[in-house]
């Protein structure tokens, strides 16, 4: 199969796991509505001073208000916070949104 999106980090997030993905599922994930900047994923708490949230220890980008969370998110999280980390890592960046 040839490139999908012309990037290979994104190919490599499209990959079919157990199933599921593939060039079929781009507009899917790339549109999927469930990302709020700030918030735990799970239940859109949002984080405060005296209650900060967590971010992914892989991609830095998504943040949950417990460990909890962070694991019953993980499945849908995983394709995604492969594809932000792997193209963190091509430019040199500590995160997919820059240094820092």
């Amino acid at each position: 199969m040839g490139s999908v999106s012309g990037n290979s980090a994104l190919d490599a997030a499209l990959t079919p796991v157990d199933g599921v993905g593939g060039p079929d599922d781009v507009s899917a994930l790339l549109a999927a509505p469930h990302f709020y900047w700030g918030c735990c994923m799970v239940c859109r708490l949002a984080g405060t001073r005296e209650r900060p949230l967590k971010r992914c220890g892989s991609c830095a980008c998504i943040y949950y208000c417990s460990v909890e969370h962070q694991k019953k998110h993980w499945k849908r999280h995983r394709r995604l916070c492969s594809y932000l980390t792997t193209a963190a890592q091509e430019i040199g960046a500590d995160n997919f949104f820059g240094k820092g």
